[in-house]
């Protein structure tokens, strides 16, 4: 097992949120869990440490200029100061595997190009890709359908499928309040967290909860998120008179409270590279609504079929179907054990990254 890791990537900071972020920092955080020393290069932040304590290392100070740019001599000098036996990276962070060769790399695909990219940027996406790819010496795609479309259609190298996990900070407050109160079986309300853009299906999900809101009264849409499409889809909501509540961008236990108290989650992107919100709000106990297709089809066979609605994301009437079956189920769960969860931690997919290299 290599002893020292660096994992390289974007953090949560002023200047960048998403969930590469929070992958980049949760990797980093399993590593330290199976006993590896670890340290967290990244272009800017304000932050130190991770949660669990890994060195965060900044290569710039300089926030603006390094939305997009970082100090790649400051990265290589970090690297030679470290001497690490494995190098994880992501994203344009990849572009260490043409610059330093003295340590195992590996390079892991998030996602592919769509439409939503535009010509330009999804051509240097492919060929940035593909060049980090071909100077990794192992390639990891977060799903099944990452690794498909990103080896058949854009030709990269992919050798391994290793799904991400779910955040210590998620699992550890799950299995705190599993243990204090058990999981809320009261539930009624419908749940959409994510980034507001047309590509996650809103406004069929606008349309299936016109229909829904029709005959169940009581059931209200509750949205976490934010996006170029908020103003649109909250004018949308109410045109149809679909009864919701709006709550912005959430943290980690504001995000798990949300999850406990709704029936039914719906996320509705047919081409999602992987999905993390439905594996959290699944560990959660919400019925999901979801794509035939996308990258949550690898873990949704884990877990009972009364747990899954799969349904034809781009008709409406079909989606209105699905909720409205899930929310009438009478199936519950509280009961999803330490192993179960223990399974989509990050310790489970730093092991995996290690068995592999």
């Amino acid at each position: 097992m290599p002893y020292k890791v660096v994992v390289l990537g974007p953090v949560s900071s002023s200047v960048y949120l998403g969930g590469v972020a929070v992958f980049t920092e949760s990797l980093a955080d399993g590593f330290k869990k199976v006993g590896c020393e670890v340290i967290l290069i990244t272009s800017y932040t304000e932050r130190k440490f991770t949660q669990l304590g890994v060195p965060i290392i900044p290569t710039t100070n300089f926030a603006r200029i390094t939305r997009q740019l970082f100090s790649v001599s400051r990265m290589v000098n970090l690297l030679n100061e470290f001497k690490p036996d494995l190098i994880l990276s992501s994203l344009a962070y990849g572009v260490i595997n043409l610059l330093y060769k003295r340590s195992k790399r590996v390079y892991y695909l998030h996602g592919f190009p769509t439409k939503a990219y535009g010509y330009i940027k999804s051509k240097m996406v492919i060929v940035g890709s593909r060049l980090f790819s071909n100077h990794a010496d192992m390639t990891v795609a977060n799903s099944s359908l990452t690794k498909m479309i990103n080896q058949e259609f854009y030709g990269l190298r992919v050798d391994h499928v290793i799904n991400p996990g779910v955040s210590f900070s998620f699992l550890e407050n799950l299995k705190q309040l599993k243990k204090n109160t058990g999981l809320n079986s009261t539930r009624s309300d419908v749940l959409y967290i994510g980034r507001l853009v047309r590509a996650k299906g809103l406004y069929q999900l606008v349309e299936a909860m016109r229909i829904v809101s029709s005959r169940f009264q009581d059931v209200k849409l509750l949205i976490a998120g934010d996006g170029p499409e908020r103003n649109n889809l909250i004018g949308a909501l109410e045109k149809n008179g679909v009864p919701y509540v709006y709550l912005g961008i959430l943290d980690q236990n504001q995000l798990l409270e949300l999850y406990l108290r709704s029936k039914v989650f719906v996320s509705l992107n047919s081409h999602e590279p992987f999905g993390i919100t439905y594996l959290e709000a699944a560990l959660a106990g919400c019925k999901i609504v979801c794509p035939v297709t996308g990258g949550h089809m690898d873990f949704s066979p884990k877990f009972p079929g009364q747990f899954y609605y799969v349904t034809n994301a781009e008709k409406a009437p079909d989606v209105a179907e699905a909720i409205i079956h899930a929310l009438e189920s009478p199936f519950e769960t509280t009961h999803f054990d330490e192993n179960m969860l223990n399974e989509f931690s990050y310790e489970t997919v730093a092991m995996k990254i290690l068995e592999n290299t």
